[in-house]
């Protein structure tokens, strides 16, 4: 209902920011505006800000620096709507490979999406031990020290070029890692159900089989045999089609298992 009463506003001012999550409700709002509003559609999107070295996004700024931003804001051009409905398409599509092109190839009239949709990707299963990018990470700040998803989640996000996702979808993942009959992380006590505030403070330990997929000695998709939805992409395991390959950076077809 809001979306369909831009058509009648004088102008259509869209704030966002460089993570995954904002990008992908960009493009879905272009797609729409491109048909309700067109030549009303005005873009903000930063991805830094000179007076927060360690800009997250825009809720760290104050009052007159977000009124000192909505001068800068520019139209958005025929070519921004038409980069966000080829985005949209491919992103429902269910093609990693068309993925991955689009973002090297064809997303750069939306500033912040290739590097987006390129994050997205390394969320498959590595080919090196069925962990993804954020799993990865996680197991290794444990296995480094970290006691708790509280501990680790700031230390998880400094190695991120831009922020990636919440803590509450980072303490998610942790607490998949600990389930199953080979989980990764063993927890000191029970652990709290999903959404539990109490999770973020739990102790954790990294098990053997943890170390071992760490080493790239086993692979935790296959350990943890539970499928899940990348997107539109459906990852099966034990052996899911499609994975991520750090060397390469792209998304490969899984041929050797």
């Amino acid at each position: 209902m809001r979306l369909a009463a831009a058509a009648r506003e004088d102008e259509v001012v869209l704030w966002f920011e460089a993570d995954l999550f904002d990008q992908s409700i960009l493009m879905y709002l272009l797609d729409r505006l491109a048909e309700l509003a067109p030549d009303r559609t005005s873009l903000i999107c930063i991805g830094s800000h000179p007076n927060h070295p360690n800009f997250v996004g825009l809720g760290q700024l104050e009052v007159q620096e977000l009124a000192d931003l909505f001068p800068t804001r520019v139209p958005v051009t025929t070519e921004q709507f038409e980069t966000a409905r080829r985005a949209l398409q491919v992103f429902q599509g269910g093609d990693p490979d068309q993925i991955w092109s689009f973002a090297l190839a064809e997303a750069g009239a939306l500033e912040f999406l290739g590097d987006a949709f390129r994050r997205w990707l390394a969320e498959f299963p590595s080919v090196q031990n069925g962990l993804s990018m954020t799993e990865s990470m996680g197991l290794q700040t444990f296995a480094a020290g970290a006691d708790t998803p509280r501990d680790a989640f700031p230390i998880v996000q400094r190695f991120e070029s831009r922020p990636w996702m919440g803590d509450t979808l980072f303490y998610e993942a942790m607490r998949l890692l600990a389930k199953g009959p080979s989980p990764l992380l063993r927890a000191q006590g029970k652990v709290p159900r999903p959404g539990d505030p109490a999770f973020a403070g739990t102790r954790f330990e990294v098990t053997d089989a943890g170390r071992s997929v760490i080493a790239g000695r086993e692979d935790w998709f296959r350990l943890s045999g539970v499928s899940r939805w990348q997107g539109s992409v459906l990852l099966e395991a034990p052996r899911p089609i499609w994975r991520w390959d750090e060397t390469s950076g792209r998304p490969v077809k899984s041929i050797f298992d």
